[in-house]
């Protein structure tokens, strides 16, 4: 790998994980909107599943653990951005950061279920996500890109 490979890799993890960091200081410090969103999000959910019966027993545990619930999220979130990025077992990270956002980007964005079509802002941000998937796909597949502290030596084709 070259030297501006393993730069432009670093870059791209160093930007992605920028994303979700600013993500949790924005929902730590805006806690209670971000629990109104949460449950508001379930109540909505749980109304369009209201003739399953088996449905609302699941979301009615969801909304009374909602606090727990979104603790253990920022914190994956948390844990999963800081080790992408320091460069520190990065596809870990990469599958801890799709553990929290393949959900969240199904459940909360579903703009296919709001009346307000494809121009809402649920949709940029669930292409948004979509993109940010795709990128967390890439760190999964090949790795951190430079800085690694357990960078295997390759030997060279003479």
């Amino acid at each position: 790998m070259s030297f501006l490979q393993k730069l432009v890799g670093c870059l791209g993890r160093l930007l992605i994980s920028s994303v979700f960091l600013f993500s949790v200081i924005v929902e730590y410090l805006t806690w209670p909107s971000v629990w109104q969103l949460f449950v508001s999000t379930v109540e909505r959910w749980q109304i369009m599943y209201q003739g399953y019966p088996h449905m609302s027993a699941v979301f009615t545990f969801v909304i009374h653990w909602a606090p727990f619930i979104l603790i253990g999220a920022l914190l994956v979130k948390s844990i999963g951005a800081l080790m992408l990025f320091f460069g520190w077992r990065v596809r870990l990270a990469a599958v801890l950061l799709l553990l929290f956002l393949l959900p969240t980007t199904i459940i909360v964005h579903d703009f296919w279920h709001l009346n307000a079509g494809m121009g809402c802002p649920e949709t940029e941000i669930f292409l948004r996500n979509t993109g940010l998937i795709g990128a967390l796909l890439l760190v999964l597949a090949y790795g951190k890109g430079c800085g690694s502290s357990k960078e295997k030596a390759t030997p060279k084709n003479p």
